[in-house]
């Protein structure tokens, strides 16, 4: 494996040689150029090159050394060779004297080809070099061109600057004529503004009166219709108070008129008997005061209807005439009056029934005196509930009477109001149309400082119009003035930029030049230093080919004792591993594979009556640790346990045997 490994650096390092070489000359110009990038790099790595140099010398005394030595060792070869007895130990050495130069060969082939990366890094920082040059050599012609250009644009704008800045002067002049004329309406527009600002303070202050007492119309307009509203409300409730006055009015007129009819009818009863007549002729002759009231109370009972009347003749009139509340007071007076006489009318009324029944029973039979009197009580009994009811009435008209009179003088109260209202009211439009004609007189005069104001705004836009063209133009020119100057600034610098970028790029060039001057010297260096060692490893190999056809040899026969021991090994069919011969020199590897259906039992002892630890796994390999006399075999298991399985539970996958061979012979012996 040394040998092939071996054969196959030195093909490698020969083929990178001679292709290193073949690319070298077919591209010498191309490799000149980068060479040269490299003469840079090369002066800085002298020390290196100094030091590998005493490198080499010192690989060349241990190759001159090893050379002898080599030598040396193909004599000892040859009387190895000669003396068979001998050749165990000769091969010991030479196998390690074979290890010693194949490491030395190792040694060189890994400096060698430390070497060959250094003359790559060196040629690829060459080649990277020269390409930095003609980058920075046709970056700095690209610059130049741009300072050129730069330069010929900076010369254009200043004459365009110098055309704008004439332009703009004559333009100045021209604003400031139109300024001087601007300004002279400007003063003009002013005193019109002051005067128009006077007359509308005027105008202002005049519609700020008028409103205010706008206002004040407002107000009493409304607390006149307020007040228009209350009379008509009070209007109404009296309305409503003399329906229900002429109402009760009414029923006390039936009432009165129920009184009498009972009069009438309680008289007719007393004059029936003579008796009674009799009696009351008497009564009448010994009470003549009692007729005399009868009288007066019958003439006062005829009389009270027009009373009534009068009443009822009243509350139409407050209906129709609410203002004539002291004719209705009056009446309402009259009507107090007239109840007292249907009360007087009433109270004499029992007494005289009373007496004519007393009396009538003197006259009659004891039966006509007894329902005379009773018809006489239940008569009486009606007249002072009926007498009742009317004062009750009487009560009530006063009441609304009296309410009648509290309505009345409040709408006459709320009727002179309204009317003193009126009069302001009257009074305050007389002032405002006063007014209103003042502000006419002032908004005409407005008008016409207005139409003037308007002709000097409108000069002064025209004016202002032109100034603001021509100020814009001067504003437009002098930006172009500025961008102008700007721009020739900034091409300035960046033509000092780029005329300092060329002299550092003219700087870089000739640093890299110099670089690639060294780098090329080293890889020169470097190649022989490379060829020097090619020949050394070509040397080594040729030592080390003879060693290794020896070891071939010697492998050789290690292989027949192996095939012998195998044979042997494999004849006896109650062979176990206790069998083998106690030596060091031979190791016996045998692997059992199970098969893949299940997982077989693994048992205590190796018989199928055994007790079972546990289970191989399908397909899993095992290393046999010993075989039984019956052909089982002992494995572990994945969780460490040992035990045996039977060679029916799968196949021996393999069987190896490695020798030692520096004891082989005596092994093998020891097997035959």
């Amino acid at each position: 494996m040394k040998k092939s490994l071996s054969v196959a650096i030195i093909s490698v390092l020969s083929v990178l040689v001679i292709v290193f070489c073949a690319l070298y000359i077919t591209n010498n110009q191309r490799s000149s150029e980068q060479i040269d990038a490299l003469n840079g790099e090369v002066a800085d790595q002298a020390g290196q090159i100094a030091a590998m140099s005493n490198d080499v010398a010192k690989k060349n005394s241990e190759i001159e050394a090893l050379q002898a030595d080599v030598a040396e060792k193909e004599n000892q070869i040859k009387t190895l060779n000669a003396d068979a007895a001998d050749k165990d130990g000769r091969i010991e050495t030479l196998s390690a004297d074979a290890a010693d130069k194949q490491q030395q060969i190792d040694t060189l082939t890994a400096d060698a080809a430390n070497k060959q990366q250094q003359i790559d890094t060196l040629t690829a920082d060459a080649a990277d070099k020269q390409q930095q040059v003609e980058t920075l050599t046709a970056d700095a012609a690209d610059k130049q061109q741009q300072i050129d250009t730069l330069s010929a644009d900076a010369a254009d704008k200043q004459q365009q600057i110098d055309t704008l800045s004439a332009d703009a002067a004559d333009k100045q002049q021209q604003i400031d004529t139109l300024s001087a004329d601007a300004a002279d309406k400007q003063q003009q527009i002013d005193t019109l503004n002051a005067d128009a600002a006077d007359k509308q303070q005027q105008i202002d202050t005049l519609s700020a009166d008028a409103a205010n007492k706008q206002q004040q119309i407002d107000t009493l307009t409304a607390d006149a219709e307020n007040k228009n509203a209350r009379i008509d409300s009070l209007t109404a409730d009296n309305e409503a108070k003399a329906k229900e006055i002429e109402t009760l009015q009414e029923e006390v007129r039936k009432l009165v008129g129920q009184i009498e009819a009972l009069r009438a009818e309680t008289g007719e009863k007393a004059a029936l008997p003579e008796a009674a007549s009799q009696t009351m002729t008497a009564q009448t002759e010994t009470d003549p005061q009692s007729g005399t009231e009868k009288a007066e109370t019958a003439a006062q009972t005829e009389t009270a209807p027009p009373s009534m009347t009068a009443q009822t003749e009243t509350a139409a009139q407050t209906e129709t005439a609410s203002p004539s509340t002291t004719a209705q007071t009056e009446s309402a007076a009259q009507t107090e009056t007239a109840s007292p006489s249907v009360t007087a009318q009433t109270e004499p009324a029992s007494p005289s029934a009373t007496a004519q029944a007393e009396t009538a029973p003197q006259s009659g039979t004891e039966q006509d005196k007894t329902a005379a009197e009773a018809a006489a009580a239940a008569q009486a009994e009606q007249i002072e509930a009926l007498t009742a009811e009317v004062k009750e009435k009487d009560e009530q008209i006063a009441v609304l009477t009296k309410n009648l009179e509290d309505s009345g003088s409040q709408i006459t109260t709320l009727q002179a109001e309204v009317e003193e209202k009126n009069s302001q009211i009257a009074v305050l439009n007389q002032d405002i149309a006063e007014k209103s004609e003042k502000m006419d007189t002032l908004s005409a005069e407005l008008a016409g400082l207005t139409e003037q104001l308007e002709t000097m705004k409108t000069d002064a836009s025209a004016s202002a119009g032109q100034i603001c063209a021509l100020e814009a133009d001067v504003a437009e020119k002098t930006a172009q003035i500025v961008a102008l100057q700007t721009d020739v600034t900034e091409k300035t610098a960046q033509i000092e930029t780029l005329q300092t970028d060329v002299s550092t790029k003219a700087g870089q060039i000739e640093t890299l030049n110099a670089e690639v001057d060294d780098t090329s010297r080293q890889v020169a260096a470097l190649q022989a230093d490379v060829t020097e060692k090619a020949a050394q490893i070509d040397t080594l190999n040729k030592d080390v080919q003879e060693l290794k056809d020896l070891q071939e040899h010697n492998a050789t026969q290690v292989e027949e004792l192996k095939s012998l021991f195998m044979s042997t090994f494999a004849s006896s069919s109650a062979n176990t591993l206790s069998n083998l011969p106690d030596s060091d020199a031979v190791t016996v590897i045998k692997r059992f594979k199970v098969r893949a259906i299940d997982n077989p039992n693994v048992r205590k002892h190796p018989s199928i009556y055994a007790e079972g630890i546990g289970h191989a796994t399908s397909s899993v390999v095992y290393e046999i640790l010993d075989i039984s006399e019956n052909g089982w075999y002992k494995i572990r298991l994945d969780n460490g346990r040992i035990g045996w399985i039977s060679p029916a539970m799968g196949e021996l996958e393999a069987l190896e045997f490695n020798f030692d061979p520096n004891v082989l012979p005596d092994a093998a012996d020891s097997a035959k």
